[in-house]
């Protein structure tokens, strides 16, 4: 895996959202559905969560006073 700058999120929702990103849930909304590949997928669905969703860096810290500032 490669970083990829443009994949931005806002880690206040993000790190919660991804902790509710189970593997149950996942396994919802793939079984069933029509997903090409799915009994595959679903084999290995744990490993490509783990590799693929839950595998992220840390947020960058801030370097610029200016970008720290708040509004307000």
């Amino acid at each position: 895996m490669q970083p990829e700058p443009w994949h931005l999120s806002y880690a206040p929702v993000a790190r919660p959202a991804l902790a509710r990103m189970t593997l149950a849930l996942l396994t919802k909304a793939i079984a069933g559905e029509g997903v090409e590949g799915e009994a595959e997928i679903l084999s290995r669905l744990s490993v490509i969560r783990e590799r693929y969703l839950l595998d992220v860096d840390a947020p960058p810290r801030m370097r610029s006073h200016y970008a720290r500032l708040r509004p307000g």
